[in-house]
C-alpha cells in the first residue's frame, strides 16, 4: 500500500503520460511478431504500464512503451526523483557495500576466470560499484558506467574507476573487457537486440558476458515495472542469446527470483524448440498467480493474510 505522498507522484506520472508528455511508441515483438495477450495495464506502483505477452514467442514486454526520450524524461522528472530518493539509492549503495554485494555474481564466474594475468572487469549500469569492489579487492581491474551522478560519485569515493554515462558511452571499452556485468540491465533496454549485437561484434573472442535479469517463471506482479521494457523466462532468454551469437556457458537462478546467465562469443544459433508451448506454459504461470492472489485477498478479512501468503510462497518481492 503506497502512502498519501506516495500515491501523489504517481497519479501525477500517470497524468504525464496521458498528456504525452513522456512520449511513447509501439514496437513488435523481438521474434517479430504483433499478436499479444495483455498481462496488466499497471506497474507494481500503479503507474500506467501495459505489460504484454507475445502469443508466438512466449516473452513479455511493455507495448506501449516510453521511448528513449520518453524515458529519459520520465527518469528526468521531479516527481521520479521523489518517489525514488536519490538519498534512498546512495544508503541503499551503502548497505550493499557492507553486506558485501557482488559476492555472488564473483562466486558464479569464478570457474571460469583464470588468475594468470590481471583480467579486465568491465560493468554496465555498476550503480555504485557494490559488484566491482568484490572484483577489486581480487586484484581485477574493473571500471564501471552508470547514469547516476550521485551512485558514480559514491563509488569514486571507494577507489573505483567509475564513468558517468549511457551504455553508448562505454562502447570503447567493449573490446578492452575481459568480462562484461550487465547486472539488471538488460530488462530496461528499449532495444537489447541492437545492443547486444554492438557488444558481440566488440568482444574479445576469449571474453566472458554476466547477464543478470528478473525470471518471470516467478511472476509475481511486484516484478513488473514501467522501467522494465522486457521480460524474460530461461527459454527466451537462451532463445534470444543464442540466435545475437552469444554461447549459453551456465544458466540458472540468481538472487531468489531472479536468474543468471554466463555466456561466451559464439555464432548464431537458432533453435525453435526452445520457444515451443512458451505462450501457454507462461500463461499457466500467471493465471496460478492471479488464483492465489484472489485466494489472499478473499481471505484477508478473516486475519490470517499472512498466514497464507507464507503457505502459498507469495511473500511480496520487488525486483531491480
Amino acid at each position: 500500500m503506497l502512502n498519501k505522498n506516495a500515491s501523489t507522484l504517481v497519479q501525477a506520472i500517470n497524468a504525464k503520460i496521458q498528456a504525452g508528455e513522456f512520449p511513447s511508441e509501439r514496437r513488435g515483438c523481438l521474434c517479430g511478431s504483433e499478436l499479444q495477450h495483455q498481462v496488466s495495464n499497471v506497474d507494481w506502483l500503479g503507474l500506467t504500464a501495459q505489460t504484454v505477452i507475445c502469443h508466438s514467442c512466449g516473452l513479455m514486454r511493455l507495448n506501449p512503451r516510453l521511448s528513449k526520450a520518453g524515458y529519459s524524461l520520465f527518469y528526468g522528472s521531479d516527481e521520479y526523483r521523489r518517489l525514488h530518493s536519490g538519498e534512498e539509492f546512495i544508503a541503499d549503495a551503502e548497505r550493499r557495500v557492507m553486506q558485501k554485494q557482488g559476492g555472488q555474481i564473483l562466486a558464479l564466474l569464478e570457474p571460469y576466470l583464470t588468475h594468470s594475468e590481471r583480467l579486465k572487469v568491465l560493468e554496465l549500469g555498476c550503480g555504485g560499484g557494490w559488484n566491482l569492489l568484490r572484483f577489486d579487492a581480487q586484484r581485477f581491474e574493473t571500471r564501471g558506467y552508470d547514469l547516476s551522478p550521485g551512485l558514480v560519485e559514491f563509488g569514486v569515493s571507494k577507489g573505483l574507476d567509475l564513468r558517468l554515462g549511457a551504455l553508448e558511452a562505454a562502447e570503447s571499452d567493449y573490446g578492452w573487457a575481459d568480462l562484461v556485468i550487465l547486472n539488471h540491465v538488460l530488462e530496461h533496454l528499449n532495444e537489447p537486440a541492437d545492443f547486444l549485437r554492438r557488444l558481440r561484434e566488440k568482444l574479445k573472442p576469449s571474453a566472458l558476458v554476466y547477464i543478470g535479469v528478473p525470471n518471470i517463471d516467478n511472476f509475481n506482479t511486484g516484478q513488473l515495472q514501467l522501467a522494465h521494457t522486457y521480460y524474460f523466462s530461461p527459454r527466451t532468454l537462451r532463445y534470444y542469446l543464442q540466435s545475437l551469437g552469444f554461447a549459453v556457458a551456465e544458466l540458472g537462478p540468481a538472487q531468489n527470483i531472479h536468474m543468471h546467465a554466463i555466456l561466451t562469443p559464439g555464432e548464431a544459433r537458432i533453435e525453435p524448440q526452445l520457444l515451443r508451448g512458451e505462450y501457454a506454459r507462461l500463461m499457466r504461470i500467471i493465471r496460478n498467480h492471479r488464483l492465489r492472489s484472489r485466494a489472499v485477498r478473499a481471505l484477508d478479512s478473516l486475519g490470517i493474510k499472512g498466514l497464507l501468503k507464507s503457505a502459498l510462497g507469495m511473500n511480496a518481492v520487488k525486483s531491480n
